[in-house]
């Protein structure tokens, strides 16, 4: 995944998020390519379930999935030191940029992304979410893609 191309938007509202994966898959996007992370873990992984989407990383299973999202509850692990939240590792998987102003997950945002396979679908991913209500949107590709244009994807590594 972390050759794929995403959008992403973050909302206010939990049903604003809903509203806008139900659009996407509406719009012919699988939901596997969809991922919403709210400020709980649990929260993710209802939304996931209930709409077959993709679980954030770290939400679903594993050590991180019961510590808060972002910190680590001072809980130490004698082999490997404090349990670390999910934040980080979520945020890789769903393509958003560490320069993204995503801070506000933690304090009760959501925040979806959609995995892109062509430009025409980075373009229509993001019209669906600023419909939705996202107060922000962005994505992995640095330029505003051209759906005229697949340079402007990135381009899976080849495997050996």
């Amino acid at each position: 995944m972390a050759n794929a191309n995403h959008v992403f938007g973050i909302y206010t509202a939990s049903h604003q998020a809903e509203t806008a994966a139900e659009e996407l898959i509406g719009a012919g996007f699988e939901p596997f390519t969809i991922t919403v992370l709210f400020h709980d873990n649990q929260q993710s992984r209802d939304f996931a379930r209930g709409k077959n989407t993709r679980p954030p990383k770290g939400t679903a299973h594993g050590k991180d999935a019961d510590a808060a999202l972002e910190g680590s509850w001072g809980l130490q692990e004698p082999a490997t030191g404090p349990i670390q939240g999910a934040l980080e590792g979520a945020l890789a998987e769903m393509g958003v940029p560490e320069e993204w102003p995503h801070g506000n997950v933690p304090f009760g945002k959501a925040l979806l992304s959609v995995e892109c396979r062509n430009p025409a679908d980075l373009v229509k991913a993001k019209e669906i979410l600023t419909r939705a209500g996202a107060e922000e949107t962005g994505s992995s590709v640095p330029d505003e893609p051209d759906p005229r244009n697949p340079a402007n994807m990135a381009q899976p590594k080849a495997t050996t």
